[in-house]
């Protein structure tokens, strides 16, 4: 067997003998078949530097390969197939990422001014969308509809595109831009509403921030919600039976959310209590609570029908730089994300929403953070690319075992949980104690 890249700097073999991956001398990955004695595939990339170390977990489904370029990256095989898509792997140029809601495939948006859909097993481009006269300029937001079939981004010059996702073709557009005319405009936040017939698109420029409501089938606005002050882009939110939109506008210096009914078309209520502007809202348990974050790094939580506050947690300070909340499908966990940071908040107790984990800190600005619709992965949009981590506390236990290849430590343990009140225990099955 010859390695078509040459010499081989690192191997290693599957638990049951019938794989191994090499990495070459300089960052590149193969993943061999012993059987046919040919690579699996082509070249693997994911690193940025030269691979210094490869490791397979003990059930042969995933291996990890470590790199001078600081990272430790996650891939993980499926059946017939080299890879599915690796935890862990960079989408150069991207910034913003969201699932289908079928978790088929990943859209990504790009600063060459198009939108990619990755399926979502093979992490292989299926389509390219672009708006003409759009080319450099940074997408960075995205939504796909609830059935899946249409997907919106931002778009340059107030205008938002709305295409069909099995062709790839254009079917509307909405004149989304400031009516104010404020200069250095652009969106940053897409929300269909659940029925899949309106779509909330919220606009940041120098006069301030705007939502503009739109209907999708003809573009034309429905409705406009416009900020007295304030230089974020206000967070929307529809509630699951499309009967309301939280808006962060509203209240003395903009730091309230109003609650607009969609049947009324008119507002029902404000909820007041925030010091700093609202930049990313979410529906829980089942529409009857409210999740909001402003720029201070102060998360809330709401009683909808009692419009009252329920609980609080501080999650950073002065975190201005485009904050973004994804509830994950069970409703109890919460990713949030803003600057430099991610959190994962525990809202098993609405009163005493909790940190689940340690926050992650990113070496670059986050864009979005983006649960799939299964809950298992995470996707994280940042400046240089997207990130897909794994987003459950077993999945990160079987990813540090694959790595260790033995039982956690204490100080790993509590690393990775970052909770002293859960006590050690053996979660690496059939592997060694730490030593």
């Amino acid at each position: 067997m010859i390695s078509p890249s040459g010499a081989i700097a690192k191997l290693a073999f599957s638990p049951d003998g019938h794989t191994f991956v090499t990495a070459d001398a300089t960052k590149n990955l193969y993943l061999w078949d012993l059987g046919s004695r040919a690579p699996i595939g082509g070249p693997i990339a994911g690193h940025e530097s030269e691979v210094q170390s490869v490791a397979f977990a003990p059930d042969g489904t995933e291996f990890a390969t470590g790199s001078d370029d600081g990272k430790v990256l996650l891939w993980r095989l499926r059946p017939y197939s080299p890879f599915s898509l690796p935890p862990g792997r960079d989408f150069d140029g991207t910034s913003q990422a969201v699932f289908s809601p079928d978790g088929r495939l990943l859209a990504t948006a790009n600063c060459d001014g198009a939108v990619r859909l990755w399926d979502a097993q093979s992490a292989h481009v299926t389509k390219r969308l672009s708006v003409e006269g759009a080319s450099g300029f940074c997408l960075r937001t995205l939504a796909f509809s609830p059935d899946g079939r249409q997907l919106a981004a931002e778009a340059y010059n107030g205008v938002t595109p709305i295409w069909d996702v099995a062709s790839g073709n254009l079917t509307s557009f909405c004149n989304c831009g400031d009516i104010r005319g404020g200069l250095q405009e652009t969106a940053q936040g897409l929300a269909f509403a659940p029925d899949g017939r309106l779509l909330a698109v919220a606009t940041q420029s120098d006069a301030g921030g705007e939502v503009v409501l739109a209907e999708v089938g003809s573009g034309a606005r429905v409705r406009t919600f416009t900020s007295p002050g304030g230089y974020s882009a206000p967070g929307i939110a529809f509630s699951p039976d499309s009967t309301l939109l939280a808006l962060g506008l509203g209240g003395t210096n903009d730091d309230g959310i109003t609650l607009f009914d969609l049947h009324k078309q008119a507002v029902v209520g404000m909820l007041e209590g925030h010091q700093a502007e609202v930049g990313a809202l979410a529906f829980v348990a089942h529409g009857r609570e409210l999740v909001s974050l402003d720029a201070n790094g102060v998360l809330k939580t709401w009683d909808v029908a009692g419009r009252r506050a329920i609980g609080s947690l501080i999650l950073g300070k002065n975190i201005m730089n485009e904050p973004s909340i994804s509830v994950h499908h069970d409703g109890w966990l919460l990713a949030a994300s803003a600057s430099q940071s991610i959190w994962l908040v525990d809202l098993h107790d609405p009163a005493s929403p909790t940190l689940y984990v340690h926050p992650l800190e990113e070496h670059t600005y986050v864009h979005n953070v983006a649960f799939g619709p299964d809950g298992r992965l995470l996707a994280v949009g940042e400046s240089d690319g997207v990130l897909v981590r794994y987003a459950s506390e077993r999945a990160w236990q079987q990813q540090a075992c694959g790595i260790a290849n033995r039982e956690l430590t204490q100080a790993e343990w509590d690393q990775l949980l970052g909770d002293q009140q859960r006590p050690i225990r053996p979660v690496c099955a059939n592997l060694p104690a730490a030593s």
